[in-house]
């Protein structure tokens, strides 16, 4: 058996010596013409096939990169634009404390500038800020924004935070002087949340839309001539004695961010 496979490789190895050896002497050039000759178009078509195979495959692989480029530069695009709102808004932020802090020094006030922390469910008339009694609020205080805008009052305080009762609160009033020629005395009190309400105000008083209503100085802890709104209309006589008119307060509530409480002198 072993002497037989011996033969066949000596026959195989011989084979192909004398292969080469004609190959050199181009004597099978003929056979070898012949042979390409036949198998040419199905190289042909071998190439072409693998050729297309190659294009689709890199297309797809060429896709998969776009696609995965793509979403990397849409989420670089995503954090710039996050990153400038957030530097337009502290920028806003120090602007609006500049004007706080000077709008508290040019009238020689004594406060603390403090920021909403969080606001109650369910209760849109209620604020939650970073200041407490250990900074020296107690309830009653004024609180402003926009440089003499009260927009409500501490209701309640804790060491290291207190709540802002907004004067849309149900509960909430506040004592006014319409800016007209009697320079009309009444209150402001909260409409459920939803407005402003001015009362109290006596028959034959002239009450006009447009008027502006600033605080009297007649509520303990509640200096004059803070900005509480303006009349935007004229309601029913509540009684015989005295006028109504709803008042539209000149900031939004709900956007809110920093707060300013005037402490007594």
């Amino acid at each position: 058996m072993l002497k037989k496979r011996k033969s066949k490789a000596v026959i195989i190895l011989i084979a192909v010596v004398l292969l080469l050896f004609f190959h050199y002497l181009n004597w099978l050039r003929p056979v070898e013409r012949a042979i390409l000759y036949i198998v040419e178009p199905a190289q042909t078509n071998i190439y072409s096939v693998s050729s297309t195979l190659y294009k689709y495959i890199t297309n797809i692989f060429q896709s998969q990169n776009l696609s995965v480029e793509n979403e990397v530069l849409r989420q670089e695009v995503i954090k710039l634009r996050l990153n400038q709102l957030e530097l337009r808004s502290v920028q806003q932020e120090n602007e609006y404390l500049r004007t706080e802090l000077n709008f508290i020094e040019n009238n020689n006030l004594t406060a603390i500038v403090s920021k909403i922390i969080s606001k109650p469910r369910q209760q849109n008339e209620m604020l939650i800020i970073d200041k407490g009694s250990r900074d020296g609020l107690v309830e009653g205080l004024p609180v402003l924004v926009e440089s003499g805008v009260l927009i409500g009052k501490i209701s309640k305080v804790e060491e290291d935070r207190s709540f802002v009762s907004l004067l849309t609160h149900t509960k909430s009033s506040v004592a006014v002087s319409v800016n007209n020629s009697k320079n009309s005395q009444g209150i402001v009190q909260g409409n459920l949340g939803l407005g402003l309400i001015l009362d109290l105000i006596p028959l034959g008083h002239d009450l006009q839309a447009g008027s502006l209503v600033f605080t009297s100085g007649l509520e303990d802890k509640i200096p004059e001539m803070y900005l509480v709104g303006e009349i935007v209309s004229i309601l029913d006589r509540g009684s015989d004695l005295y006028q109504k008119a709803e008042i539209l307060p000149p900031v939004d509530y709900s956007a809110l961010k920093i707060l300013t409480i005037i402490l007594p002198h």
